[in-house]
């Protein structure tokens, strides 16, 4: 089992023996009288020898702007937003970059926040303008370490079979070994120069390590094995076993990272966004017991509807952070704005504006709307009682009712995901769920979702070995179930109920022996 050995040997290596950083030259002694020079360019990070080339896709990517497309730029923005190609959408963009609309470096940022994930660096090149200001250089260079991550632990190197037991070992004591150690190293480092970031930027490279991390996890697993070992289900099992406790200092430190940047991410008012949406899947996979992706299984109203302006259109498809530098004076407080402003997130500022002064009963509910969202995704009690909060300023209408339920169930629920994940929460008190089951108690449209999400809610923290609870939670979920009227939602109930039935079940021996 030498691949084993070797990562057990070496499960610490990427956290240790770092080099010392290297203390800063002597700045050089200004030229008496001479001529003030123009600010240079700066420097962005260039990649380790542990980072794969960068793809031949990305070569279309490498456009250099020639002058700015006349017309409207942000009518000319927002179509470009809407091609779907991602190399067409990307020409578009190029088009718009030096456009006196846009502050130095906005739109190089959305173009690579748009691009595929490992084609950054090559996009941005190697330095940056001395115009683009400093929140901006941090983003991009954060993108510029996310292409990097994304180009480390693509696949490990295999022998090719057949091969024996012995040329297994032979094959994990060097190449293999030496691949580990070049590419645990080179996750270390990246992840240390981003934790120098702030904000959003620290984010992305919190992230994109811990993804890089835990995928270490699953390529690892796939090294082929030698047949005579493959074929032995006892030594298999054994193997894998072994291979797992190796593997456990990666797993935990990707799911450590990864955490990191998604309270980075939270705090930053990112809500849809394809490294929380690759985060929160690879954690739900690698931490079946403790999923984070488990809220989004609640039954919510529908957020509001929406029209499409310019403005409109901009506010759902521009990256969160990236919104506050295109539509300086968005006005959120307009309920069709907002709501298309929640598909993607919620710019910090324009969240404390919004908290920090009357807004109208629609916008309340969006905001609401979103904040529940919020603590869906990241599990933030914070958000939850930010929204209970919003919810006890207005009249309440049949969907708002269900949302106040949903927040204030859950508002006694996990800190956020780092709490959830590392220490789990006590069982949520049935006193929580007072709100939902008294909506369920009606004849409301909302009367059904409302049961299902008490049941639900009741399901995250089960007491242990309690059949009496799986009894009373099956019996919930068929109520619910004779409720419902979407065949999928009366599907999904039944299928809790039974598997609430069968753990009752399960336990039932065991208490009484």
């Amino acid at each position: 089992m030498g691949a084993v050995a070797v990562l057990l040997a070496l499960g610490g290596c990427a956290a240790t023996g770092a080099p010392p950083p290297r203390a800063p030259e002597p700045a050089a002694e200004p030229t008496p009288n001479a001529p003030p020079t123009a600010p240079a360019a700066r420097a962005l990070p260039v990649p380790l020898a542990a980072v794969a080339p960068v793809p031949a896709q990305c070569r279309a990517f490498a456009t250099e702007p020639a002058g700015c497309r006349a017309g409207s730029p942000l009518e000319l923005l927002s179509e470009a937003l809407w091609i779907d190609d991602p190399l067409s959408r990307d020409r578009a963009l190029v088009a718009l970059q030096t456009c006196d609309a846009f502050a130095p470096g906005v739109l190089l940022a959305l173009r690579v926040e748009l691009a595929p994930a490992d084609c950054g660096d090559l996009i941005v090149g190697p330095a940056l303008a001395p115009e683009v200001a400093p929140e901006l250089e941090q983003t991009l260079t954060a993108l510029v370490h996310a292409a990097h991550l994304n180009r480390l632990v693509v696949t490990a190197p295999r022998l090719e079979p057949p091969f024996s037991k012995q040329q297994f070992a032979d094959f994990s004591k060097t190449v293999l070994e030496d691949w580990v150690v070049t590419q645990a190293r080179a996750i270390y480092e990246i992840a240390k120069h981003g934790s120098t970031l702030g904000g959003y930027a620290r984010g992305v490279v919190a992230v994109e390590a811990g993804i890089a991390d835990m995928r270490f996890v699953s390529v690892v697993r796939d090294v082929p094995l030698p047949e005579e070992l493959a074929q032995d289900a006892e030594l298999r099992e054994a193997y894998y076993a072994e291979l797992d406790v190796a593997l456990a200092p990666w797993k935990e430190r990707g799911r450590d990272a990864a955490l990191v940047g998604l309270r980075e991410f939270a705090a930053a008012g990112v809500l849809a966004d394809p490294r929380v949406e690759r985060a929160r899947e690879l954690l739900s996979e690698l931490y079946g017991g403790r999923r984070i992706d488990r809220l989004d299984g609640l039954m919510l109203p529908a957020p509001p509807a929406a029209a499409s302006s310019t403005i409109e259109n901009l506010a759902a498809r521009l990256p969160t952070q990236l919104v506050p530098h295109v539509l300086p004076n968005l006005d959120a407080n307009e309920p069709r704005v907002l709501a298309l402003l929640l598909r993607k997130g919620l710019p910090r500022p324009v969240r404390a504006d919004l908290e920090s002064r009357p807004i109208s009963a629609e916008a309340n509910f969006a905001l609401a709307w979103g904040l529940v969202r919020f603590g869906q995704t990241y599990w933030s009690s914070a958000d939850f009682m930010a929204a209970e909060k919003l919810l006890q300023r207005v009249p309440l209408t049949p969907p708002s009712e269900l949302l106040l339920g949903v927040a204030q169930a859950l508002k006694a629920g996990p800190r956020d995901a780092v709490d959830m994940m590392a220490r789990g929460s006590a069982p949520i008190p049935v006193t929580s769920l007072a709100a939902l089951d008294t909506l369920a108690q009606g004849q409301g449209p909302w009367a059904p979702a409302a049961a299902f999400d008490a049941a639900y809610i009741l399901e995250l923290w089960p007491p242990p070995g309690d059949p009496s609870f799986w009894q009373g939670l099956a019996r919930r979920y068929t109520q619910a179930e004779a409720r419902l009227s979407d065949a999928g939602d009366k599907a999904r109930a039944k299928e809790l109920a039974n598997a609430a039935r069968a753990t009752a079940k399960s336990l039932l021996p065991q208490r009484s022996q």
